[in-house]
């Protein structure tokens, strides 16, 4: 990279200061050296200025005074058809003014980027040390962690979620394969279901659990923070209607957008890609908050009785695993936290980002917070990416996951005082510009970003002796969880070429969905199941067999293993299972089986709007045999992105209706959609199968209580007349 000018930097971070300060930014950015000599080298600028509001020559002022305007604009005139355009390209930079108004505007965005450039080797502070963090370990079933899930469950409707949705997904090529216009990573079709929905179908099972525990029937806020990036934005919205809102009030979607920013290149030169066309993209998920906040966002979810919040990535898919959420939440809740971090292990030399206890010398104290050092952070700070023991792969401190608790008060205070946390430079990317003539060309650049998790930065501590190895457990607001990483965190960041590492791409979450899918079956549901194939066989061949179900089913293991009771599956079968209140005890699967439903978890209303346990449509299944083609041979490794069938079992339920099977063999392809309110009963008659369909007087299989020890444990409703 480039090295860029100390005193030119120090210019520009001192003009970026004064510009916090200042009554009149217009007035002050016009005093500037370099706004007199750009409207000398172009003059037909100042009649341009008479067509532009005050924030609007505000901008220009700021690209002028940052040296920027001498490049972009050029030496004629332009012609009156050039107006418009020159005009939008002001208005492009209107909200980076606007959000970065806390550091001097675009000034201060360009002189932030100028800093952090010219930023050699490693920037140590002998008064700050890193210490891993103690925290709750949350990967086993205790009366502790019991007790967190429990309070998980019944504060839901304290809890609202919010979605950073609008990164780019650049590295995982996803195009629309009508338009072949590319698309973000919302939209990546993963196991059935886009990336959003899967995040709204494992709400919904909190949820519907909080419900059959509570009796309550809780509709959770969801706040989403878009971007104008491959158009994300329209596309979320679109998606959103097109799904019908996913059976939920619009008016529970609190929808914002994130400014995009300027690119540049490594000597800190503003990217075109066409004339008056400023390369931009998203500034990176540390605009949560603050837009959040100016938004309103904020206000309005405490005004619903909203206090915490959850806050998850989008490119995720399970992180909503067994009771991981839950517990986390619950700890969060029941401990009166401001702050939380859901940890797991760190694969060392991973591009992720680690949880860290800061500890800061304080003349004669000591200062502490729970944060995040992102991995592109790890040299500038002088953090050794090591194991933390010998012949270890995973790192001395844990991964930072994206999964975040958040107390709205403590945010709202956090937010006023740092408003763009974390505050990293990407320069990861090449893109294709225009030079000053016009040809384009390839040039490496990037952008400013920041990280949402680093608001935890200024959520202090101070204490006048430092702190022994797991105090902060008790003493500081902040807190962490550790699980099983492959029940927290598997992502989908980029598509896998391949060869090479599976790490963070979708094949890699199927495998660890899969590895899951043994774990619950054969400890958890008493089901004999073959054994999944390490990384490397599984990349060649495929999972031994596929098993995916409705979040809603459980998500705790605990109850799923009361619902499926036990089993067989065969090399190379398909059991999907979309319905929350089954019973299946003694299934033999050879083939395909599908169990599905439009409204698994209640029916919709006049509105379109679910209403939980409202018509369940459930199946039983007891010493059932199912053999069929199935897929026809073995699972292939991305069978994620869907798959073809010979022959499947496939049982569809309308609302509220009903399929039961007892001690039937089902051979071969087998079809039927059971009707709303009715019951579909199969059995065998003369060695062939038959199926018999009567009104369905039942509406539901299963009650849900608390026993002394915070279990979840289910029995037959009385309503039972089986």
């Amino acid at each position: 990279m480039e090295t860029v000018r100390e005193d030119s930097l120090d210019h520009l971070a001192d003009l970026a200061l004064r510009l916090t300060r200042s009554e009149d930014k217009l007035a002050l950015l016009k005093e500037t050296e370099e706004y007199r000599c750009f409207l000398k080298a172009r003059p037909y600028v100042l009649s341009l200025q008479n067509l532009l509001d005050r924030q609007e020559q505000l901008v220009l002022c700021s690209v002028a005074a940052i040296g920027q305007a001498m490049r972009l604009f050029p030496q004629d005139p332009p012609a009156s058809d050039e107006c418009g355009s020159i005009q939008r390209f002001i208005q492009s930079l209107l909200p980076v003014e606007d959000f970065y108004s806390s550091i001097g505007g675009i000034v201060g965005y360009h002189a932030s980027i100028l800093s952090l450039l010219s930023t050699q080797g490693p920037k140590a502070d002998d008064e700050v040390h890193y210490k891993r963090p103690s925290g709750a370990d949350i990967s086993a079933s205790t009366p502790l962690i019991r007790s967190y899930i429990k309070e998980g469950i019944e504060k839901t409707a304290k809890i609202a979620e919010i979605y950073p949705v609008g990164g780019a997904g650049d590295r995982l090529s996803l195009l629309d394969k009508k338009s072949g216009e590319p698309l973000p990573a919302a939209c990546l079709v993963f196991m059935g279901h886009t990336l959003l929905e899967r995040l709204i179908r494992d709400l919904e099972a909190r949820e519907y659990l909080a419900y059959k525990l509570t009796g309550e029937r809780i509709t959770t806020p969801v706040a989403m923070m878009t971007s104008f990036e491959k158009n994300n934005h329209q596309l979320i919205v679109e998606n959103l209607t097109r799904k019908g809102w996913f059976g939920r009030p619009q008016s529970s979607f609190y929808l914002f957008i994130q400014p995009q920013v300027p690119v540049l290149d490594t000597k800190g030169n503003w990217l075109l890609k066409a004339p008056w066309e400023l390369i931009m993209k998203p500034g990176g998920h540390g605009a949560l908050w603050t837009k959040a906040a100016r938004d309103g966002i904020l206000q309005a979810l405490k005004s619903k009785g909203i206090s915490k919040l959850l806050v998850k990535q989008i490119n995720n898919p399970i992180a909503g695993t067994d009771g991981g959420i839950l517990a986390f939440l619950g700890m969060g809740l029941k401990e009166s936290k401001m702050f939380g971090f859901a940890s797991c292990e760190r694969v060392v030399h991973a591009h992720e980002g680690m949880d860290v206890v800061l500890e800061r010398r304080e003349g004669e104290s000591f200062s502490y917070c729970l944060t995040n050092v992102e991995y592109t952070e790890f040299k500038r700070k002088g953090i050794e990416d090591a194991p933390k023991e010998v012949g270890s792969i995973y790192s001395l401190f844990p991964c930072n996951t994206n999964i975040l608790f958040a107390d709205i008060e403590e945010i709202e205070r956090a937010e006023n005082i740092c408003p763009i946390p974390g505050i990293t430079l990407n320069m990861k990317s090449s893109f294709m510009a225009i030079d000053p003539e016009g040809l384009r060309h390839e040039v490496k650049g990037g952008r400013l970003e920041s990280t949402m998790q680093n608001i935890a930065d200024v959520i202090v501590e101070t204490f006048p002796n430092p702190l022994r190895n797991g105090e902060e457990v008790e003493k500081l607001r902040s807190y962490l969880t550790y699980n099983d990483r492959r029940k927290t965190l598997s992502v989908t960041k980029k598509a896998w070429d391949g060869s090479g590492s599976c790490l963070e791409t979708p094949e890699g979450c199927f495998y660890d969905m899969m590895l899951n899918a043994e774990d619950l079956l054969k400890n958890h549901c008493n089901f004999k199941v073959p054994r999944q194939p390490d990384i490397s066989e599984f990349m060649k061949r495929g999972p031994s067999f596929v098993f995916a179900y409705l979040p809603a089913l459980g998500p705790l293991y605990e109850v799923i293993g009361q619902k499926i009771r036990s089993g067989v599956l065969s090399e190379g079968s398909e059991f999907v299972l979309e319905v929350a209140e089954v019973e299946i005890d003694g299934l033999e699967l050879t083939g395909s089986l599908e169990i599905m439903a439009d409204w698994p978890i209640g029916a919709s209303d006049e509105k379109g709007a679910v209403q939980l346990g409202m018509q369940e449509p459930y199946c039983i299944l007891k010493n059932v045999t199912v053999v069929n083609k199935g897929i026809g041979g073995p699972v292939r490794t991305d069978y994620w992105q869907g798959c073809s069938r010979k022959e499947v079992c496939s049982i569809k339920l309308e609302e509220g209706a009903a399929f039961i099977a007892e001690d039937v063999t089902i051979e071969g392809s087998f079809s039927i959609t059971v009707p709303k309110g009715m019951s579909a009963r199969a059995f065998m008659e003369g060695g062939e199968l038959k199926v018999s369909l009567q009104k369905n007087e039942r509406s539901t299989i299963w009650k849900y209580t608390f026993d002394l020890g915070d279990r979840v444990v289910l029995s037959h409703d009385a309503e039972d007349n089986s």
